[in-house]
C-alpha cells in the first residue's frame, strides 16, 4: 500500500505493484499472492479496482491514502529512533570492552 502511495496512489495493473515491491511479476505464485492481498485491501476499503480491458487498475481510496501517509510518517520517525538506540548500544558496548581490558 505504501509503494502504491509513493507512486501516486495509482497502478495501471497488478504487475506494476509487484515490480515496485521488488518481486518477479511473471511468477504465478507471486501474482496470486498479490491478487489476494489487493482483494483483502479492497474489502477493507483501502483500495479500489477498476476493470479496463483485460487489466485491472488499482487506486488508493481517500482512506487508503491517509492511512498510507500515516504509516510512512510513523516508519520515518521510528527509523530515527531505532538509529539513536543503536548508537547508544554501540557506545555502551565499546565502553564495556574498555573496562574489561583495564582489569
Amino acid at each position: 500500500m505504501i509503494n502504491l502511495y509513493k507512486n501516486g496512489g495509482y497502478a495501471s495493473n497488478l504487475g506494476s505493484i509487484i515490480k515496485w515491491c521488488m518481486y518477479d511479476p511473471l511468477d504465478p505464485v507471486t501474482k496470486n499472492r498479490f491478487s489476494r492481498l489487493v482483494q483483502r485491501l479492497e474489502k477493507k476499503g483501502f483500495v479500489e479496482k477498476r476493470r479496463v480491458g483485460r487489466e485491472k487498475e488499482v487506486y488508493l481510496t481517500l482512506f487508503g491514502k491517509i492511512l498510507a501517509q500515516s504509516v510512512k510518517e510513523y516508519e520515518k520517525k521510528n527509523k530515527r529512533a531505532r538509529a539513536r538506540r543503536r548508537r547508544k548500544y554501540k557506545k555502551r558496548k565499546i565502553t564495556a570492552k574498555k573496562d574489561k581490558t583495564k582489569k
